[in-house]
C-alpha cells in the first residue's frame, strides 16, 4: 500500500455493539440473505446500536428496487447489485461522513469506499465471495494489489469470504497471505454461521489494520440471516 504519511494515523475502530464512543469508527456488518424483508429489523438494530457504517452482503436486490425503498434515516447508501439472483452488497454510511465509491474491476463482488473519519482517510472494502467462486483467493489478492494506489494504510476489509476460518486449509493459508500483505488482523472470533444440523463455522470476517485496538462482538442472527 502507499499513501501520505498522515494516512498512517491509527483509526479507532469498533465493531462491538456495546461500544458507544463517538471517537471510534463503529461498523455494523450484516449477512442478510435477502435484505428487503429484513429492512425493518435492520433499521431497529441501527437505531439501537448507532453505527457509523452498515455493511450488508447477500442483499439479493435488483434494479427494480429503488434506493428510496432501502433508505435508512441519516444514512447515504452505496450498492452493488448482482445481475442475477443472489449476492449483492449495500453499504450505508452516516450522512455526516464523507464517502465515495472507488471504481473496482473485480471478478468477485467487491464494493470499495473511501471514507473520512475524524479527518483520517479510511478505505472500506466490503465483499461477497459465493460458493461458486474458483477455489482460490488469487483474484482477491490481485484486485487489492492493483488498488494499492487508491487504498490508504487504514484498510478495513469485511465480508463473507466463504473460507472456514476455524479449520486449516489451503484457502485459509491464502487468506493469511492477503492479511499479512496488507498488515491486517482478523478480529471475529465467534461462529457467524450454523449449518442446518447446527454445526458452527466462521466465514464472515472483519480485517482491520494491525496497529488499531478494535473491539468486536457477534449478535444473534436476524431471521434466517448470518
Amino acid at each position: 500500500c502507499s499513501g501520505p504519511s498522515s494516512s498512517r494515523l491509527p483509526v479507532p475502530l469498533s465493531t462491538d455493539s456495546s461500544s458507544s464512543s463517538s471517537k471510534s469508527l463503529k461498523i455494523f456488518y450484516f449477512n442478510a440473505r435477502s435484505l428487503l424483508p429484513k429492512l425493518d429489523e435492520l433499521s431497529a438494530l441501527v437505531t439501537l446500536y448507532s453505527p457509523d457504517v452498515v455493511c450488508v452482503v447477500e442483499t439479493w436486490l435488483s434494479s427494480d428496487i429503488s434506493d428510496s425503498e432501502l433508505s435508512l434515516p441519516n444514512f447515504h447508501s452505496f450498492r452493488l447489485d448482482r445481475s442475477r439472483h443472489g449476492g449483492g452488497i449495500l453499504v450505508y454510511v452516516k450522512s455526516s461522513l464523507s464517502a465515495s465509491v472507488v471504481p473496482v474491476s473485480s471478478p468477485i463482488e467487491l464494493l470499495l469506499l473511501s471514507l473520512t473519519f475524524r479527518h483520517v482517510p479510511v478505505s472500506l472494502a466490503t465483499l461477497y465471495r459465493p460458493p461458486s467462486c474458483p477455489n482460490d483467493l488469487s483474484s482477491l489478492l490481485n484486485v487489492l494489489s492493483s488498488l494499492a494506489h487508491s487504498v490508504t494504510h487504514n484498510l478495513i476489509l469485511v465480508g463473507d469470504f466463504y473460507v472456514i476460518y476455524l479449520t486449516s486449509s489451503p484457502l485459509l493459508d491464502q487468506l493469511h497471505v492477503i492479511s499479512d500483505s496488507f498488515s491486517l488482523d482478523q478480529i471475529v472470533t465467534q461462529p457467524t454461521h450454523f449449518s442446518p444440523s447446527g454445526t458452527p463455522s466462521l466465514i464472515d470476517l472483519v480485517f482491520v489494520p494491525s496497529f488499531t485496538s478494535p473491539s468486536c462482538s457477534v449478535l444473534p442472527p436476524v431471521s434466517n440471516s448470518d
